[in-house]
């Protein structure tokens, strides 16, 4: 099994979408969204994933204020029932932490990529064996053994120490995007994660930072401060022992800045089965007025907002891409 997880601290080179101009050659040029219509008027209703709840409000707000006519209603309540309501609905947008299931593509929804994060393993940085966990992290098939096994686990089984201090598992809840990429990681299915259910990041900080025993996962956006750059109060992110040789390497070393993790994110040095694309979804290509222009600005002045929010940009190429695919 370990040869699995070695392949995960390669460094991966994030790849292109394979998306051409009507000449076939890549589009690089500077993303531009169709001019918005003057005078715009109309209600555009939004929920979903959690994890660009934040970005999406910090859109909203600003869309508003060029385009006093229109009101932009931003409400967070998971993947799974943003994409559950855009169903029953069938209009308004969801926000999205996944990909699309076949089922859901057949269904008629339709999705556009507007920005991408990663999810990180975090503990309490007040952990009585912080210092051992730092030093020599924890390998991939104990995270399995962790999030799968229905017994109790004690940190002193994981670091080969004596101590009755048992481990709190927490995980989200059902359906959550977060939830299937830190299945992926452990290459288990997200119906398979065991531990206390959450409901969203902010119920995930708080319980971590309120239980030096605890562990979890989270999405980059509540793990840092997007203001100062740095980790958020008593978060700590796990090092993982990628080449199993009983200590973490420099390589290893969990980045202690968003700035640098993005950096990582942005160059494929982050592991590719922890980052993801997120989407805003529809039933059906988008026509509405208000729903067009507002997905044209994000996509082109809108992406101003993406890394001052703790979020990492979509290239170009992959920009130009959505637009096209919303425009033609």
């Amino acid at each position: 099994m370990h040869f699995k997880y070695y392949f995960l601290y390669i460094l991966i080179v994030g790849s292109l979408w394979g998306c051409t101009t009507r000449s076939g050659k890549i589009d690089t040029d500077q993303p531009k969204g169709l001019k918005t219509p003057q005078n715009l008027n109309g209600t555009l209703t939004i929920n979903g994933a959690h994890s660009l709840y934040p970005l999406v409000q910090q859109w909203a707000k600003d869309f508003m204020s060029l385009h006093p006519g229109v009101t932009v209603q931003v409400e967070k309540n998971g993947t799974a029932d943003g994409l559950s309501f855009l169903l029953q609905q069938s209009h308004g947008l969801a926000m999205s932490s996944r990909s699309l299931t076949i089922g859901e593509e057949e269904s008629g929804l339709w999705k556009i990529p507007v920005a991408k994060d990663a999810v990180v393993p975090i503990i309490n940085s007040q952990n009585p064996y912080i210092e051992q966990i730092s030093l020599q992290g924890l390998k991939a098939e104990q995270l399995i053994r962790i999030f799968t096994e229905a017994e109790t686990i004690y940190w002193g089984d994981l670091l080969e120490i004596e101590t009755a201090d048992a481990i709190t598992v927490l995980t989200r809840e059902e359906g959550s995007g977060t939830a299937e990429i830190w299945a992926n990681f452990l290459w288990i299915s997200a119906e398979g994660l065991k531990g206390q259910k959450m409901n969203g990041d902010e119920e995930m900080i708080r319980e971590i930072q309120g239980n030096p025993l605890a562990i979890g996962y989270g999405n980059l956006v509540y793990v840092f401060d997007a203001e100062t750059g740095i980790l958020t109060d008593k978060i700590k992110i796990l090092p993982i022992d990628f080449n199993q040789n009983g200590r973490i390497d420099p390589k290893e070393c969990p980045c202690d800045s968003l700035m640098k993790i993005q950096r990582a994110i942005w160059i494929g040095k982050y592991p590719r089965h922890l980052c993801r694309t997120l989407y805003l979804v529809s039933q059906g290509k988008p026509t509405g007025e208000v729903t067009v222009a507002f997905i044209n600005w994000i996509l082109s002045e809108g992406q101003e907002q993406v890394k001052q929010m703790g979020y990492c940009n979509l290239n170009h190429t992959q920009i130009n891409c959505a637009l096209q695919m919303l425009n033609d």
